[in-house]
């Protein structure tokens, strides 16, 4: 056997190494698993759990990684199959008399193995300190927005609710949910009385008390009812014409909720944070009507641990009844548009947004656009074509009228700024849902990415949580 024959028939014994490790690798993990090698990256169905991905046992599909010890086999048959592919490039581009080895090819093959450990060491080097994480944030944009965030000054009231259909009774004529929160958005302030033992109140429901709230709006849907558990599950509802249990101190409970601080109303221009007030507001009342003591505002602490058990204090005081605390998740302005318009296409049912809502909805969006006519894709960003899209397509579907000064104001935007087609994928993809939009103008999201095998490297089932949570119903819009 000469140098050349001898070089591939150690790249042969290599290959075949190499593929029996792979094969030894997975089936003995699987067989000590207990899980049938047959079903090595196919889906099957589970009794207990209804779906689940059986896979290879010792892989991380959510990290992409598998088990320290199988990685070690796994380093172990790449050196083997890089040193096969060593070999294989000096026989096919005649390395040997470039090297000085008098062509002999055995001589190449027994010195190959340090080529291919240089080439794993200097892989691992280049993997741990000269390429950043997918996850790297990255530097600053390199074209940042020139826009600043900007809203007109001025209050902003919430708009009266309490009407049993789509339209609020005032001074004995009917007007829409738009011209009542405009009415409303366009005063200062307005005055409350708690006179009344009856009103109509806002309610932040949670966990269980939540899941009746779903249960009995969708009491007349057949089929429908409610999976998983209730912990840690919040809603608003409106109670209308509930009788007030025991009367508090509502000045105090207002001032709590503000954090001791006075506050003068809704004002985006200082702050287009809500600071969860109302819900504050709420879980403060609920506690001083069941006896609780509010902290002290007049006492101040003195010592680190004094201020930490007034802290304590307080925030005992916004714990819900299932143990966890409640927070705002509204900064985001594409996340909301997406049940609105999830609504409309689903035939605009009550059972998922009821008039109330809606008109809460449109006061939202109406008290966040910005004086340029834009919204930004949260609240404190300056106006962007994403949040301006959704937005508007948003309050259009809610009834605002397209000739509405708030409307008009976002049209010009969105004309000004190139139009909608500049928008964001994620937009486009309600604008095609919606059918304001042809497919044609979307990149395509196949939903065969799923069928993958999950220990697939590309499967999407290892994007990060929030964006695979998004394009799974999105593929599956998509591909029907």
């Amino acid at each position: 056997m000469n140098g050349v024959e001898y070089a591939w028939s150690t790249v042969g014994d290599l290959l075949r190494l190499s593929a029996t490790l792979t094969l030894a690798t997975l089936a003995a993990v699987n067989v000590f698993s207990g899980y049938p090698i047959e079903n090595i990256g196919q889906h099957t169905l589970h009794p207990k759990f209804q779906f689940r991905l059986q896979s290879i046992y010792g892989y991380d599909s959510s990290l992409g990684s598998w088990h320290p010890v199988l990685r070690s086999f796994i380093g172990f048959i790449a050196f083997l199959l890089i040193w096969a592919g060593v070999i294989s490039a000096g026989v096919i581009f005649n390395l040997f008399e470039a090297v000085n080895y008098e062509a002999d090819a055995r001589v190449w093959v027994q010195h190959s193995q340090y080529a291919a450990l240089a080439i794993c060491l200097m892989h691992l080097y280049i993997q741990r300190y000269m390429v950043k994480g997918v996850s790297h944030p990255g530097g600053p944009r390199e074209k940042k927005i020139r826009r600043v965030p900007h809203w007109d000054e001025g209050v902003r009231s919430l708009p009266s609710c309490f009407g049993a259909d789509a339209t609020v009774a005032s001074g004995g004529t009917k007007k829409s949910f738009w011209d009542n929160i405009m009415d409303n958005n366009s005063s200062s302030s307005r005055s409350r009385s708690n006179s009344d033992k009856k009103q109509s109140r806002w309610r932040c429901a949670v966990a269980e008390a939540s899941h009746e709230v779903t249960t009995l709006k969708f009491a007349g849907v057949k089929g429908a009812g409610m999976t998983g558990e209730p912990s840690g599950r919040q809603m608003w509802t409106l109670d209308e014409g509930k009788s007030c249990a025991t009367q508090v101190d509502e000045a105090l409970v207002q001032k709590l909720a503000c954090g001791g601080r006075e506050y003068d109303g809704f004002d985006p221009s200082k702050n287009p944070n809500s600071c969860d007030k109302i819900f504050r507001a709420q879980q403060i009342r609920n506690k001083m009507r069941e006896g609780a003591v509010p902290p002290s505002l007049d006492f101040i602490p003195s010592t680190a641990a004094e201020a930490a058990k007034k802290g304590f204090h307080f925030y005992s005081m916004l714990q819900t009844e299932d143990g966890h605390w409640a927070g705002d998740y509204g900064g985001p302005h594409f996340l909301m548009p997406g049940i609105i318009i999830a609504w409309y296409v689903m035939g605009k049912p009550d059972e998922l947004l009821d008039a109330h809502q809606r008109q809460m909805m449109l006061h939202y969006l109406s008290v966040h656009q910005q004086s340029d006519g834009g919204w930004g894709t949260h609240i404190e960003s300056p106006s962007t074509m994403f949040g301006t899209v959704m937005c508007y397509v948003s309050m259009r579907l809610l009834g605002a009228p397209k000739d509405s000064e708030a409307c008009t104001k976002a049209q010009t935007f969105i004309l000004n700024e190139g139009g909608a087609v500049y928008t964001s994928s994620w937009s486009k993809f309600w604008l095609c849902l919606l059918g304001c939009m042809e497919w044609e103008g979307h990149n395509s999201v196949p939903p065969e990415m799923w069928l993958l095998p999950n220990w697939f490297p590309f499967h999407p089932g290892r994007l990060w949580c929030h964006c695979r949570m998004v394009y799974l119903p999105m593929g599956y819009l998509y591909g029907s």
